[in-house]
């Protein structure tokens, strides 16, 4: 992890592990000094894979493979590459992916779009979600993540990333307000924070200011989900671009935190 216990709680890490950026370590199992990055954490994909099933770091949860969801050059070493052809992506039914459960989550998630082109409604890109696809109606979704072209046919949306969630009486959206543009890494981090009075969806990219939406309702798809990289799983819009270095927790990561998983556009391997 490179630290010396020796330095007497002078603990920091290399540029891979975010930083020279000091925190307060926690004691983890046996006496082990546990990052606090990792305090309820999910999960975390390197995405290192060539391809097949990638396996999280942190908890062991696998992402299946559906249609040869190949690999290139990530962030850091290799990231998933989907091609929205041929209707790639990442999935997993695993219940610790039921966001739902928790009054509070968070995500981080690097992303780079091959291509930023077309028109109409069917050339979104779909980053990640996590939706029932048995429910009535079928747009039961409690995380939907999307980028849009210049040209999208709702002009609120295009170069912009949105999340959103709906159940049949509740719909929300969040539309963060940076320019995209085609093959650039962009690391977005977002998530629900229903912890207090002020509950609220919120989400920064690229360590900027955070944006946010009242939403006192939240997320609500607890059970029978399908969460995935490269889709969400109730319609047919899905990805063309790669994502790196994706970490979910149970709790709101803190602005420190963001801005060490940022690393100057350089990100950080798994701290655990």
């Amino acid at each position: 992890m490179g630290f010396s216990a020796a330095q007497g709680g002078g603990i920091g890490f290399d540029s891979a592990q975010g930083g020279a950026l000091g925190f307060a370590p926690s004691q983890g199992p046996g006496g082990v000094v546990a990052d606090p990055l990792t305090v309820d954490m999910i999960e975390w994909w390197e995405m290192d894979e060539v391809s097949g099933v990638r396996t999280g770091a942190k908890a062991g949860i696998t992402l299946s493979d559906v249609n040869t969801v190949t690999s290139d050059t990530g962030v850091i070493s290799l990231a998933s590459e989907y091609v929205s052809a041929n209707s790639e992506r990442l999935t997993t039914t695993d219940s610790l992916m039921a966001l739902a459960g928790h009054s509070a989550w968070s995500a981080s998630v690097w992303v780079y779009f091959d291509s930023l082109s077309g028109s109409g409604t069917g050339n979104a890109h779909s980053i990640m979600g996590r939706a029932n696809p048995s429910a009535t109606p079928a747009n039961v979704t409690e995380l939907a993540v999307q980028a849009f072209p210049a040209s999208y046919s709702y002009a609120p949306y295009r170069n912009r990333i949105v999340w959103w969630h709906y159940t049949t009486t509740h719909y929300r959206e969040l539309v963060y307000s940076t320019t995209l543009s085609a093959t650039t890494w962009y690391h977005v981090a977002m998530g629900y924070d229903g912890s207090d009075t002020g509950a609220e969806m919120w989400m920064t990219i690229n360590d900027g200011t955070v944006q946010t939406l009242s939403d006192s309702t939240g997320p609500t798809v607890a059970s029978a989900g399908v969460f995935g990289f490269g889709n969400v799983e109730n319609n047919v819009i899905y990805m063309t671009g790669r994502t790196d270095l994706d970490a979910f927790w149970s709790r709101r990561i803190t602005a420190a935190e963001i801005t060490r998983l940022y690393n100057s556009g350089a990100g950080m391997v798994y701290p655990g």
